[in-house]
């Protein structure tokens, strides 16, 4: 029998296509969203196939989540749905508390009750760096800085999932996404900067690099291709 995985935020532009990904791979593939930020057209041509079922619902839904755990019983979680925006975690960030810490707790209470075997959690690389200086440039074994409360909240996941899969054994992967790009994606923010280049080309228009006193270079980022596997 093929394994079944829920995918969270799974209509946004990276859920969409790692649905795609597990429907290729054989898997039977859940998907929740709750629409605010992702769309359901990323997910219309999934819905035909018989091995993947979409359910509009929010992660802060403790009794819907239910719901769905009670009936499909996911072996593997890939939870992306969140709050993004590190400049909107700063204006709300009581809205970023409930959706990306208390909507993962909610789903890792529900592990209590529905045991999995695999957390994928999607984590933020630029949000938890440490503040670069000079040249240098950050790697994976830096302390993070965690100085927006975007920050904070994708970090304290990672340390309750630790506790969590201890507790509830299963195993868990922290993703610390670069910057990713690629068909569908929202053209906003630093991350977005791919399709703003391009539909500003499309459109005749300049595109303009922002820099700062004390970064008088810029700001070098890594680029992810969505469909990158190494």
């Amino acid at each position: 029998m093929s394994k079944t995985i829920l995918v969270t935020g799974g209509a946004g532009f990276i859920g969409s296509h790692i649905c795609e990904m597990y429907l290729k791979e054989g898997y039977e593939t859940i998907c929740i969203d709750n629409l605010v930020s992702g769309k359901r057209e990323n997910i219309n041509n999934l819905e035909e196939n018989s091995h993947f079922k979409f359910y509009e619902v929010d992660i802060r839904n403790y009794d819907e989540l239910e719901r769905i755990f009670k009936k499909h019983h996911p072996e593997i979680i890939n939870h992306h749905a969140a709050q993004k925006s590190v400049a909107n975690s700063v204006e709300n960030p009581m809205y970023d508390l409930e959706n990306n810490l208390c909507g993962l707790i909610n789903i890792l209470n529900l592990v209590k009750k529905y045991p999995i075997k695999n957390f994928i959690y999607v984590s933020s690389g630029g949000a938890l760096s440490k503040e670069i200086i000079g040249e240098e440039k950050s790697t994976e074994i830096y302390t993070p800085q965690l100085v927006s409360p975007y920050a904070i909240t994708k970090f304290a996941g990672e340390k309750y999932l630790s506790i969590y899969s201890k507790e509830y054994s299963f195993n868990y992967t922290g993703l610390r996404y670069a910057n990713v790009f690629g068909p569908r994606q929202i053209p906003d923010g630093e991350c977005g900067v791919i399709p703003i280049f391009i539909n500003n080309v499309l459109d005749d228009r300049a595109s303009i690099l922002m820099t700062y006193a004390d970064m008088p270079r810029g700001c070098t980022r890594d680029y992810v291709y969505i469909s990158d596997r190494n």
